[in-house]
């Protein structure tokens, strides 16, 4: 009997020491992996705040544009300068500074500057496309008959004419 006690001491320690090397395991495992969530925390909350950076820097010039901007609005329209405000060519002046200072209005100034021209032009465009149809021949028709009686009208009155041209 003392055999089997001994031996399930012998059991029970190997049993404890087992578990023993187990925990320590799982515990350096856990270290370890806490270790690595700490870096990749680390990281991501450096990142964050290399973008808060950018953001914050975007920002600033922003507000330093929208200032400059705004200190132009006052100019312009500030009482020292309101006599010359109302010249057109400054007003002009102020709204292309105005234009010109972002990406955006640069490029919905162009596009609707290239509409306008564009319905402008396109007109005439397709005038010299098209072949002559029978408008344009009456009035041609009208133009020459027109031509016709302002020669004859001419001729009529004027004595030093000798013929008619044919």
């Amino acid at each position: 009997m003392i055999d089997t006690h001994k031996k399930r001491e012998v059991v029970i320690i190997k049993e404890e020491e087992q578990l023993k090397e187990r925990k320590n395991l799982v515990t350096t495992k856990y270290n370890e992996d806490i270790k690595l969530l700490d870096g990749l925390i680390k990281n991501q909350v450096e990142h964050i705040k290399n973008k808060n950076n950018q953001i914050n820097e975007r920002e600033k010039a922003l507000k330093l544009k929208e200032d400059e901007q705004q200190k132009t609005i006052e100019i312009i329209s500030s009482d020292e300068q309101g006599k010359n405000a109302k010249d057109f060519l400054l007003m002009l002046q102020a709204l292309y500074d105005l234009i010109s200072s972002t990406d955006g209005t640069k490029w919905t100034h162009f596009t609707f500057l290239v509409i306008i021209i564009l319905v402008e032009i396109f007109p005439v465009f397709i005038k010299f496309i098209n072949p002559r149809g029978a408008y344009d021949a009456e009035i041609a028709k009208i133009e020459r008959l027109k031509v016709a009686e302002a020669d004859a009208a001419i001729y009529s009155y004027s004595p030093q004419v000798s013929s008619q041209p044919t």
